[in-house]
Protein backbone atom coordinates (compact mmCIF):
# COMPACT_ATOMS: atom_id res chain seq x y z
CA UNK A 1 0.00 0.00 0.00
CA UNK A 2 1.04 3.47 -0.84
CA UNK A 3 0.97 6.46 1.46
CA UNK A 4 1.30 9.67 1.51
CA UNK A 5 2.53 11.80 4.43
CA UNK A 6 0.82 15.15 5.51
CA UNK A 7 1.81 17.15 8.37
CA UNK A 8 0.71 14.96 11.05
CA UNK A 9 0.45 11.13 9.94
CA UNK A 10 0.22 9.19 6.74
CA UNK A 11 -2.50 8.54 4.47
CA UNK A 12 -3.23 5.72 1.77
CA UNK A 13 -3.02 7.27 -1.44
CA UNK A 14 -6.45 6.12 -2.82
CA UNK A 15 -8.05 7.53 0.62
CA UNK A 16 -10.78 10.46 -0.65
CA UNK A 17 -9.03 13.85 -0.33
CA UNK A 18 -12.24 14.80 2.13
CA UNK A 19 -11.55 12.02 4.44
CA UNK A 20 -7.95 13.51 4.34
CA UNK A 21 -8.68 16.83 5.46
CA UNK A 22 -11.38 16.07 7.81
CA UNK A 23 -8.84 13.52 9.96
CA UNK A 24 -5.96 15.99 9.26
CA UNK A 25 -8.18 19.02 10.18
CA UNK A 26 -9.06 16.32 13.85
CA UNK A 27 -5.05 16.26 14.42
CA UNK A 28 -4.76 19.92 13.90
CA UNK A 29 -7.49 20.41 17.11
CA UNK A 30 -5.18 18.16 18.91
CA UNK A 31 -2.05 19.94 18.65
CA UNK A 32 -4.50 23.80 19.10
CA UNK A 33 -5.39 21.72 22.43
CA UNK A 34 -2.20 20.32 23.42
CA UNK A 35 -2.25 22.35 27.02
CA UNK A 36 -5.04 19.62 27.96
CA UNK A 37 -2.54 16.69 27.05
CA UNK A 38 -0.09 18.67 29.26
CA UNK A 39 -2.72 19.30 31.84
CA UNK A 40 -3.90 15.16 32.11
CA UNK A 41 -0.10 14.37 32.63
CA UNK A 42 0.21 16.88 34.69
CA UNK A 43 -2.49 15.85 37.29
CA UNK A 44 -0.70 11.96 36.87
CA UNK A 45 2.52 13.75 37.73
CA UNK A 46 4.37 12.61 34.35
CA UNK A 47 5.62 14.65 31.30
CA UNK A 48 3.21 13.97 28.62
CA UNK A 49 6.14 14.84 25.96
CA UNK A 50 6.32 11.00 24.48
CA UNK A 51 3.30 11.01 23.76
CA UNK A 52 2.75 14.06 21.78
CA UNK A 53 5.09 13.53 19.36
CA UNK A 54 2.59 10.68 17.95
CA UNK A 55 0.36 14.14 17.23
CA UNK A 56 2.40 16.71 16.29
CA UNK A 57 4.59 15.36 13.56
CA UNK A 58 7.60 13.87 15.11
CA UNK A 59 6.01 10.28 14.46
CA UNK A 60 3.81 10.12 12.15
CA UNK A 61 0.78 7.11 12.38
CA UNK A 62 -0.70 6.08 9.42
CA UNK A 63 -4.35 6.42 9.40
CA UNK A 64 -6.92 4.80 7.21
CA UNK A 65 -10.58 4.59 6.33
CA UNK A 66 -12.50 1.13 6.09
CA UNK A 67 -16.09 -0.10 5.66
CA UNK A 68 -17.37 -2.12 7.89
CA UNK A 69 -20.76 -3.84 9.29
CA UNK A 70 -19.22 -3.73 12.74
CA UNK A 71 -20.34 -1.70 15.11
CA UNK A 72 -16.46 -0.14 16.84
CA UNK A 73 -15.47 3.37 15.59
CA UNK A 74 -12.25 2.78 15.84
CA UNK A 75 -8.63 0.43 16.12
CA UNK A 76 -5.13 1.07 16.77
CA UNK A 77 -2.03 -0.66 17.16
CA UNK A 78 1.86 -0.06 17.44
CA UNK A 79 4.49 -1.33 15.10
CA UNK A 80 8.09 -2.03 15.07
CA UNK A 81 8.59 1.40 13.61
CA UNK A 82 6.88 3.30 16.37
CA UNK A 83 4.28 5.24 14.18
CA UNK A 84 1.48 2.50 14.24
CA UNK A 85 -1.36 2.39 12.35
CA UNK A 86 -5.20 4.25 13.29
CA UNK A 87 -8.24 2.52 11.48
CA UNK A 88 -11.61 4.74 11.22
CA UNK A 89 -14.96 3.16 10.78
CA UNK A 90 -16.40 4.99 7.46
CA UNK A 91 -19.65 4.61 8.47
CA UNK A 92 -18.74 6.86 11.70
CA UNK A 93 -16.26 9.06 10.42
CA UNK A 94 -18.59 10.24 7.13
CA UNK A 95 -21.16 10.70 9.49
CA UNK A 96 -18.98 13.13 11.82
CA UNK A 97 -17.27 15.04 8.79
CA UNK A 98 -20.96 15.80 7.09
CA UNK A 99 -22.55 17.33 10.28
CA UNK A 100 -18.93 19.19 10.62
CA UNK A 101 -18.95 20.57 6.81
CA UNK A 102 -23.10 21.21 7.68
CA UNK A 103 -24.04 18.26 4.92
CA UNK A 104 -25.97 15.94 7.86
CA UNK A 105 -28.61 17.42 10.04
CA UNK A 106 -29.14 21.22 10.94
CA UNK A 107 -26.86 22.16 13.52
CA UNK A 108 -24.99 25.42 14.57
CA UNK A 109 -21.80 25.88 14.53
CA UNK A 110 -20.94 24.65 18.09
CA UNK A 111 -22.63 21.03 17.19
CA UNK A 112 -20.45 21.25 14.02
CA UNK A 113 -17.23 22.47 15.50
CA UNK A 114 -18.64 19.12 18.41
CA UNK A 115 -18.40 16.92 15.57
CA UNK A 116 -14.99 17.75 14.53
CA UNK A 117 -13.83 17.37 18.20
CA UNK A 118 -15.56 13.80 18.22
CA UNK A 119 -13.38 12.80 15.82
CA UNK A 120 -10.10 14.48 17.68
CA UNK A 121 -11.42 12.35 21.13
CA UNK A 122 -10.92 9.12 19.47
CA UNK A 123 -8.19 9.95 17.85
CA UNK A 124 -6.71 10.45 20.87
CA UNK A 125 -7.98 7.11 22.30
CA UNK A 126 -6.64 5.19 19.61
CA UNK A 127 -3.06 6.88 19.64
CA UNK A 128 -2.97 5.37 24.28
CA UNK A 129 -2.82 1.75 21.97
CA UNK A 130 -0.08 3.35 19.61
CA UNK A 131 1.89 4.44 21.93
CA UNK A 132 0.97 1.73 24.79
CA UNK A 133 0.29 -1.75 23.28
CA UNK A 134 -2.37 -2.21 25.88
CA UNK A 135 -3.45 0.97 28.10
CA UNK A 136 -7.28 0.62 27.67
CA UNK A 137 -8.02 2.27 30.85
CA UNK A 138 -5.54 5.02 30.07
CA UNK A 139 -7.70 5.85 26.35
CA UNK A 140 -10.97 5.98 27.93
CA UNK A 141 -9.45 8.04 31.49
CA UNK A 142 -7.57 10.49 28.28
CA UNK A 143 -10.60 10.47 26.09
CA UNK A 144 -12.70 11.33 28.58
CA UNK A 145 -10.66 13.83 30.43
CA UNK A 146 -9.94 15.88 26.80
CA UNK A 147 -13.76 15.92 26.06
CA UNK A 148 -14.22 17.75 28.85
CA UNK A 149 -11.81 20.07 29.34
CA UNK A 150 -11.79 21.40 25.24
CA UNK A 151 -16.21 21.06 25.42
CA UNK A 152 -16.23 23.47 28.73
CA UNK A 153 -13.41 25.41 27.80
CA UNK A 154 -15.14 26.29 24.62
CA UNK A 155 -18.78 26.61 26.52
CA UNK A 156 -19.75 24.07 24.59
CA UNK A 157 -20.48 21.01 26.81
CA UNK A 158 -24.34 21.26 26.90
CA UNK A 159 -24.63 20.62 23.18
CA UNK A 160 -26.54 18.38 21.68
CA UNK A 161 -23.47 16.64 20.27
CA UNK A 162 -21.24 17.54 23.33
CA UNK A 163 -22.56 16.52 26.62
CA UNK A 164 -19.28 15.57 28.94
CA UNK A 165 -20.76 17.84 31.20
CA UNK A 166 -18.60 16.55 34.11
CA UNK A 167 -15.68 13.82 34.06
CA UNK A 168 -15.57 12.36 37.79
CA UNK A 169 -12.37 10.10 37.36
CA UNK A 170 -9.63 13.10 36.83
CA UNK A 171 -6.29 12.20 35.31
CA UNK A 172 -5.66 9.75 37.50
CA UNK A 173 -6.99 5.99 37.06
CA UNK A 174 -4.45 4.59 39.47
CA UNK A 175 -7.03 3.64 41.46
CA UNK A 176 -6.77 6.80 43.96
CA UNK A 177 -10.03 8.09 42.80
CA UNK A 178 -11.71 4.98 42.47
CA UNK A 179 -12.40 4.69 38.89
CA UNK A 180 -12.88 1.20 37.06
CA UNK A 181 -12.54 1.13 33.49
CA UNK A 182 -16.26 0.29 33.78
CA UNK A 183 -16.91 3.69 35.38
CA UNK A 184 -14.36 5.37 32.51
CA UNK A 185 -16.78 3.81 30.02
CA UNK A 186 -20.27 4.58 31.59
CA UNK A 187 -18.89 8.19 32.43
CA UNK A 188 -17.85 8.88 28.75
CA UNK A 189 -20.74 10.89 26.34
CA UNK A 190 -19.65 10.88 22.94
CA UNK A 191 -22.06 11.66 19.77
CA UNK A 192 -23.99 8.57 20.31
CA UNK A 193 -25.48 9.52 22.71
CA UNK A 194 -27.47 12.33 20.98
CA UNK A 195 -30.93 12.19 21.19
CA UNK A 196 -30.71 11.57 17.49
CA UNK A 197 -27.98 8.64 17.64
CA UNK A 198 -25.89 10.74 15.67
CA UNK A 199 -23.47 8.60 13.92
CA UNK A 200 -23.67 5.26 15.67
CA UNK A 201 -22.78 2.38 13.92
Amino acid sequence: MAWQEWDYCKFPTDLEEGCKEFIDDAFFQLNFFAWVIDDYFAGRSNSGNSFKKHFNGTIKPKVKVVSTSASWLAHAWPDALGSGTIVFNADYLTCCRDIYNGDHGNYGWANRYGALLEATAVTIHELNHVVWRLGEKRAWSMEGFFRHAVQNHLGIAGETLCGQLSWPCGSSTRGRDGCSLSDLQAHMVDIQDAPDAECRT
